[in-house]
């Protein structure tokens, strides 16, 4: 080094880091795989989340030369930034919504087969789990649009046409994992979803009528919520009953006492 010290920082690897990373982590090198000179040659010009025409002049003009050579031009942000006003096609999805596009656009690729396989088997790990591949829909999915419609939307897409909850022994408190183990003795199973979820509800002495995923369930008619409307076959549900730790902030799901 010039400075002859190994002790140096500056903006680009403040700011761009984690960039470097994710380059590093999917081409091998911690900056841009490719040369600028390539994106002249551009059909399509994807920019995503990047105010490229006021934080990256010198790039914009790279950019507006493709298009001069015929390169489409789309952008996925939520702002309208300047490059946005004139480009191709104008994607202003919501922040935190991205992964969401990006897994449909990798959905229709895979679905109508737009993949490069030969570079897919020599050159990547893992693209057998890609969501919605092996293992179904993406996390992003539930945070955007919710737990109780994703479980619902789930369940209608691909009904089940039975459910079986092992409650041998539950699991109260904080959920199966930091939760305490409890003795239920009991097995609940059924071809109705919702049926099934609301015996165990009251099993749990709480009330699956203030449980939103069920509601929501019973709206769609997925299945039935109401006890006098579920045909009960076994034990008796006051006769095995026990009420269940829970959460602070879940107190209010406890069923009211007659």
């Amino acid at each position: 080094m010039c400075l002859k010290t190994s002790n140096f920082d500056y903006n680009g690897r403040q700011s761009m880091v984690s960039a470097a990373a994710a380059n590093k982590k999917a081409f091998g090198v911690d900056r841009a795989a490719n040369s600028w000179a390539d994106i002249l040659k551009a059909k399509v010009i994807w920019i995503s989340g990047s105010n490229v025409g006021e934080c990256s002049p010198i790039l914009t003009n790279y950019i507006w030369q493709a298009r001069e050579n015929g390169a489409r031009i789309i952008v996925v942000d939520p702002r309208i930034t300047p490059i946005a006003r004139t480009c191709d096609l104008f994607l202003p999805v919501k922040p935190g919504r991205d992964i969401a596009l990006f897994n449909g656009i990798l959905h229709l690729m895979i679905e109508n087969d737009w993949l490069d396989h030969d570079f897919i088997n020599k050159h990547t790990v893992g693209f057998g789990t890609l969501p919605g591949i092996c293992y179904g829909w993406p996390k992003n999915e539930l945070h955007w649009r919710g737990i109780d419609n994703s479980i619902v939307d789930i369940a209608l897409t691909r009904t089940p046409e039975l459910a079986i909850v092992d409650g041998i022994v539950g699991m109260e408190g904080d959920g199966p994992l930091n939760g305490t183990a409890k003795h239920m003795g009991i097995l609940v199973m059924g071809s109705d979803l919702v049926a099934v979820d609301a015996t165990c509800c009251r099993a749990m002495e709480l009330d699956p009528e203030r449980m939103g995923y069920l509601v929501l369930g019973h709206a769609k008619k997925l299945g039935r919520i109401k006890a006098e409307e579920i045909q009960q076959l076994g034990e008796r549900i006051d006769a095995v009953a026990q009420p269940f730790e829970t959460v602070p902030h879940l107190e209010g799901l406890r069923r009211k006492s007659a």
